[in-house]
């Protein structure tokens, strides 16, 4: 990895990110940690969270079922044991 250098530049100094910030975006940043509430027209993306589902996830039993009989690996007895016990169980664990 070769660092770039200008035309006719001397040596290169390492510049804390900081510092480099402050002199590419003087009007951004800030050497002090920010505190208050945001301007107005800023928004965040991490508030308000996400609400939280009411119940656990219950995949469509139709849809399982339809998914595995297209699977090669059905024919495996383990796995063609399942698929018969969904498909045979009025109440099965899915919807």
């Amino acid at each position: 990895m070769r660092v770039w250098r200008p035309s006719g530049a001397a040596a290169t100094v390492p510049l804390a990110s900081e510092v480099w910030a402050y002199l590419a975006f003087p009007r951004e940043t800030s050497p002090l940690p920010v505190s208050g509430t945001l301007p107005d027209g800023v928004l965040r993306d991490d508030y308000p969270l996400p609400p939280h589902p009411m119940c656990t996830f219950r995949p469509d039993k139709r849809v399982f079922l339809d998914t595995l009989a297209r699977l090669p690996a059905v024919r495996q007895l383990w796995l063609r044991e399942l698929y018969d016990r969904v498909r045979k169980e009025r109440n099965a664990f899915l919807g």
